[in-house]
């Protein structure tokens, strides 16, 4: 073999490996975007969770109406019980 294969042979390898070793950084990175993703999910999906619940204590304490809660295709009307023992004080006091 001559020097000129050699060096053509060696530059193959160095390029090969410096591919490998770009590939490997490619799929870390594409591994912690991924769980990066996965932790936004659930961190949406918690405050979204949280804001429901609020709203729904918030529009439930106000006593002005019952609220229709809807899920598959049923619905629940919910009220504060402190809502119910302020009407019915009320209401025996007449």
């Amino acid at each position: 073999m001559n020097k000129k294969d050699t060096l053509t042979i060696l530059g193959f390898i160095i390029v090969f490996v410096l591919g490998m070793a770009a590939l490997q950084f490619i799929k870390t990175v594409d591994l912690v975007t991924q769980d990066t993703l996965e932790e936004i999910k659930y961190n949406a999906s918690l405050v979204g969770y949280n804001t429901a619940i609020y709203n729904i204590f918030s529009e439930v304490s106000k006593c002005q109406q019952v609220l229709p809660i809807e899920f598959n295709n049923q619905t629940i009307n919910l009220v504060a019980v402190e809502c119910l023992n302020l009407n019915n004080n009320n209401g025996g006091t007449k």
